[in-house]
């Protein structure tokens, strides 16, 4: 007798021999979720509990600009931290749950790295120029996390492209 989860799994497996890369994308999309989660959270205890006190104090360098409008030391902190610990779940998960890699680990971990590098300037630079539009339209309290989204959303376009066709080939 077929169960319900039976026919699921049959519909399952039916969609990702027929559409391998759309199956792979949404896979990563719902594994992401757990290195967003994770990202998330940890970006909400060190923004909102951990940093606070580091708001007021600037830090501009180079292309980031963490005024204390932007959120300062404490947003710099928050947005850095709470994505290195985000990335390094996820390298796990796509690596093994997602691609089923059988590239060497050590050449995509540091394939991986290079990439997470230069999305990780990217995603610390990001805020330096959309958090004061957005934060006078939603708040800055809901405005960091629209902020964070937004550069999870960008991460995620550049990130799957790269593991699927170049650094997790399976």
């Amino acid at each position: 007798m077929e169960t319900k989860h039976s026919r699921l799994r049959a519909f399952l497996a039916r969609f990702q021999r027929k559409h391998a890369t759309l199956y792979q994308m949404l896979l990563s999309w719902l594994m992401g979720g757990v290195a967003t989660i994770i990202d998330l959270g940890l970006f909400a205890l060190l923004h909102y509990v951990v940093f606070v006190g580091l708001r007021g104090i600037g830090v501009k360098w180079w292309l980031f600009d963490y005024s204390a409008e932007n959120g300062g030391l404490c947003a710099l902190l928050a947005f850095a931290i709470s994505f290195a610990a985000a990335q390094a779940v996820n390298f796990v998960l796509q690596r093994k749950a997602i691609f089923s890699a059988k590239t060497n680990v050590w050449a995509s971990g540091v394939g991986y790295a290079v990439m997470v590098v230069l999305t990780y300037l990217l995603v610390l630079w990001l805020p330096t120029v959309l958090s004061t539009p957005i934060y006078r339209i939603t708040g800055a309290a809901i405005g960091a996390i629209v902020v964070k989204l937004l550069c999870e959303l960008l991460s995620f376009l550049i990130q799957f492209p790269l593991n699927k066709f170049v650094l997790m080939r399976g």
